[in-house]
């Protein structure tokens, strides 16, 4: 299987943001329990940072579906 460059870009490009929020929510979690052991840190971030994702993902899917929808309306 080959990609064009542009696919590879754009894979780049969500991978990118994504280890940039990745890194947000643990700078987060840092500072708000940074009375817990880093062990007990890590245990909050992996509970917290799906749930953040799956959130910003169907936001995401929400703004691209009504961005569709204004396209097709702007059409007729």
């Amino acid at each position: 299987m080959s990609f064009s460059s542009g696919e590879v870009e754009g894979l780049r490009s969500v991978v990118g943001d994504m280890v940039s929020m990745f890194r947000a929510i643990w700078e987060e979690v840092d500072q708000q329990f940074s009375e817990l052991n880093r062990e007990e840190r890590y245990k909050v971030f992996s509970t917290i940072a799906p749930i953040l994702v799956d959130m910003l993902y169907a936001i995401t899917e929400d703004v691209a579906e009504t961005t569709v929808k204004i396209k097709k309306k702007k059409k007729e």
